[in-house]
């Protein structure tokens, strides 16, 4: 699938489906250490986008975290600048201390994102 091909409100809503998909059911650990934590940079801007202001922050300490981890997936990437901008912050100092967070901001998510998709109806549905 070539997302470059999508309107940009539809890429932000591809992206929001894989992290509430990923984070949502297994939890942000998993999320931020496997294949899918390589799109964190596309993930949390798509977050900021819809206003998900505090999941988007509990990625950016996931991020911090799983820095410290070797078996972060989006290591393997050759331009790390995006992932080392962050730091830890607000006591978590655990990768597994942001799931019930993470848990318990997924409804909201799911408005936020219902709420997206009207506001951008026209963009999506476009002949």
């Amino acid at each position: 699938m070539n997302l470059d091909r999508l309107p940009s409100q539809a890429q932000k809503i591809y992206w929001l489906w894989r992290f509430q998909c990923e984070a949502g059911v297994c939890g942000m650990d998993k999320f931020i250490l496997d294949d899918l934590g390589i799109y964190s940079q596309q993930i949390h801007a798509a977050l900021g986008e819809i206003g998900a202001n505090e999941l988007a922050h509990l990625l950016e300490i996931a991020v911090a975290l799983a820095r410290q981890s070797n078996g972060a997936e989006f290591k393997r990437l050759s331009d790390q600048s995006w992932f080392n901008q962050f730091s830890m912050t607000d006591g978590f100092t655990e990768l597994h201390m942001l799931n019930r967070p993470t848990f318990a901001l997924m409804s909201a998510l799911t408005e936020l994102i219902v709420s997206y998709i009207k506001t951008n109806t026209p963009a999506l549905f476009a002949d």
